[in-house]
């Protein structure tokens, strides 16, 4: 039993990936912060399978079932709001659940359709527009994702927003005590979120083509100031919506 990955809300993409893709017997899940993992087949969590999150710090894996003497007798699930077994469809559920006569009690689950309705969709209607706060562990990953970017975009990305950030500060445009509250991640100033996205930009790149981060800068950095001095300004969903 593993660990497979780290998602959050905008990688949802990468869950159904891993649905559609990899057995059904592996049990993807979810904690109530976001933080995902799988469990190898049988694909339900036993009592070897316990550990806190690495996000939130709550337990995941293995508990105590709600209702006793159903299904396998070395399966439970720590009983949580948000946590869940998510299935690629109701198939895939009913398939499953009656291997082990497992119930939905002890193993709280969704199909990939309702957890993207019922849990997904709301937090994103409801959520600020602009820059997202994300935890250091998930910022310092190497194959961190966010929608359909590749890493090396993605860094690339990263790093000229906190140099925008970082001089608005500077420039007083915004306080120390904005960056803090709205944008920095946690005990990481703007100087060293900019530092390890220039370290992990460099690694993608040389991770996919072995090119250097200076020259791939001259290659694109026509086209990118381009993109930047056309770029339309976004000040709420329904524009960010309507470029799409």
């Amino acid at each position: 039993m593993m660990i497979k990955n780290f998602l959050k809300l905008n990688s949802l993409h990468q869950i159904e990936e891993h649905l559609s893709s990899l057995p059904a017997d592996t049990g993807y899940y979810t904690c109530s912060c976001g933080f995902y993992y799988s469990i190898d087949p049988p694909g339900f969590p036993t009592k070897g399978f316990i550990f806190k999150c690495p996000e939130c710090k709550e337990f995941i894996g293995y508990g105590e079932k709600k209702i006793p003497n159903k299904g396998a007798s070395n399966h439970g699930m720590v009983l949580r709001p948000g946590h869940y077994r998510i299935f690629k469809d109701a198939q895939q559920k009913r398939e499953q659940m009656n291997l082990y006569d497992e119930i939905d009690e002890n193993i709280p689950n969704k199909t990939l359709e309702e957890y993207r309705k019922e849990v997904i969709q709301p937090i994103l209607d409801n959520s600020d527009f602009g820059i997202n706060k994300i935890s250091k562990y998930l910022f310092l990953k190497k194959d961190k994702s966010i929608r359909r970017m590749s890493q090396i975009t993605y860094r690339l990305l990263n790093f000229l927003i906190y140099n925008h950030l970082f001089f608005a500060n500077c420039l007083n445009y915004i306080s120390e005590e904005e960056l803090k509250k709205k944008v920095l991640i946690e005990t990481m100033t703007c100087i060293e979120i900019m530092q390890n996205d220039w370290e992990l930009l460099k690694y993608a790149l040389e991770a996919k083509n072995n090119i250097s981060i200076q020259i791939y800068l001259n290659l694109i950095f026509k086209r990118l100031s381009k993109l930047i001095k056309e770029c339309k300004i976004m000040s709420n969903k329904k524009k960010e919506k309507n470029l799409k």
